[in-house]
Formats: C-alpha cells, sequence, structure tokens
C-alpha cells in the first residue's frame, strides 16, 4: 500500500502549531538489549533467533508495569526453548521491538514469533504501547487520537476503507467451495478485530497511524499491519 493513496486527515482550525520538538536522546528513555539464542540442528548452530527485551528508564508507575511486563515475556521466550531427545530443537521463540517517536509520543511495537520446527512459524503476537514523552505515562487510544485531532468514528472510516481494498468480513458468504475471494477480518471490537475501541493495537510510526487486525484466509490466520492515516 502506498502511502501516497492512503487518506490525509482534514484537520479543523485549531491554534497555531507549537513550536517543533527538540532531537530525543533515546539513550536516556529506552534500552534494548539484544539476547542471542542459538537453534542448534545436528549438533551443530544453523539459525541464531534473538529476544530483543525493551526497558523503559523512566522512573513512573506505567514504565515499571511495562519493564515488568517485558522481563515476563523475555522469560517465557527463554522457557520455550525446547529440544528432542537426539538434540534437535523443537519451539523457539524470539521477540522483536521496534520504536518510534512522533512530537510528543513514543510508540512501541513488540512482536512475539513462535516458531515449531518442521512445521514454520504461526501468527506473530503483537503488543504495542503508547507513553507520553513529557508525563512518562502510558497513553489510551482514546488519548492517541486526541494528540493527534482524529476522533474515533473519522478513524473507524478510515480503517473501513483500507480494510475494503484486500479483506472482506467473516460474515459475508462463502463460494461453491468453501472459501471467499478474499482473506476475512473479524468484526469486532478491540483487540484484533475490525472495530477500534480501547484495546485495538494502534501505534504511530513517520507520521502514519498504524493498527493490527487478525485476517483469516481458509485455515490459516495472521496478524497484518494496516496504515489508517497519514498525518
Amino acid at each position: 500500500m502506498k502511502p501516497e493513496n492512503l487518506p490525509v486527515i482534514n484537520q479543523p482550525e485549531k491554534p497555531a502549531e507549537p513550536e517543533p520538538f527538540e532531537p530525543i536522546d533515546m539513550g536516556t528513555i529506552l534500552s534494548i538489549t539484544n539476547e542471542p539464542i542459538a537453534i542448534q540442528l545436528d549438533g551443530e548452530n544453523k539459525a541464531q533467533l534473538f529476544i530483543q527485551e525493551p526497558t523503559l528508564l523512566w522512573d513512573s508507575n506505567d514504565a515499571q508495569r511495562f519493564n515488568e511486563e517485558m522481563n515476563l515475556l523475555a522469560q517465557t521466550c527463554r522457557e520455550e526453548l525446547t529440544y528432542h531427545e537426539n538434540g534437535d530443537w523443537h519451539t523457539a521463540s524470539l521477540l522483536i521491538t521496534q520504536y518510534y517517536v512522533n512530537d510528543d509520543i513514543l510508540s512501541i511495537v513488540v512482536k512475539l514469533d513462535r516458531l515449531l520446527a518442521n512445521a514454520g512459524v504461526g501468527p506473530s503476537v503483537y503488543r504495542t504501547y503508547n507513553f507520553s514523552l513529557t508525563s512518562h505515562e502510558l497513553l489510551s487510544n482514546a488519548e492517541v487520537l486526541n494528540l493527534i485531532h482524529v476522533s474515533a468514528d473519522d478513524f473507524q472510516v478510515a480503517l473501513d476503507r483500507q480494510l475494503e481494498k484486500d479483506y472482506l468480513p467473516c460474515s459475508s458468504p462463502v463460494n461453491e467451495d468453501g472459501v471467499r475471494a478474499k482473506p476475512c477480518y473479524g468484526e469486532y471490537v478491540g483487540g484484533l478485530g475490525s472495530k477500534y475501541g480501547d484495546t485495538s493495537l494502534i501505534y504511530i510510526k513517520d507520521k502514519e497511524v498504524h493498527i493490527i487486525i487478525n485476517v483469516v484466509q481458509g485455515m490459516a490466520q495472521e496478524n497484518v499491519d494496516i496504515i489508517v492515516y497519514k498525518l
């Protein structure tokens, strides 16, 4: 999807824009450890996975809760590396962390991939977090949209417009073979559903608002990253 084809927000009149934010020194805000985990096949290292554990360096309750959650997630990944009796690996998990800064919003996206030998990887599991760089507090989705001057209704309209390009509602009929012409999305609120809510997985990257939605194609599922708005 090309950014130039995305809807652009028609901003209502508002007070003059504040002064641009000063460059951010992320070394005082966020630390990401890159812990390698080797997968062994036939007694040799054949692949290298990584557990990228993020740690916020703020002294706030929200930052502490985030750090505790990430520490637990990283520990789970370490414990999910298992081997067969012959030494070949059986299951493994990797954690990938990315972050983006847009004005006063720090967005952190954590992706967990679980691998099973001879079966590939299942749907990536995502978690998104949006923090205020000023207050060091975790922002709700409503607070994020308010900061970028987007209403929940406008966000939903733009999301519907993007979804209909490549997907169908899962309530749509199937063909004679029992399948749909396109992957389908669940019509529920929040989480990985197509209806925006407090628990929807949203974040901002390069002045574009993203949301992560679960889609289904036959027996397969995938969590897809969709650009909803260009700011």
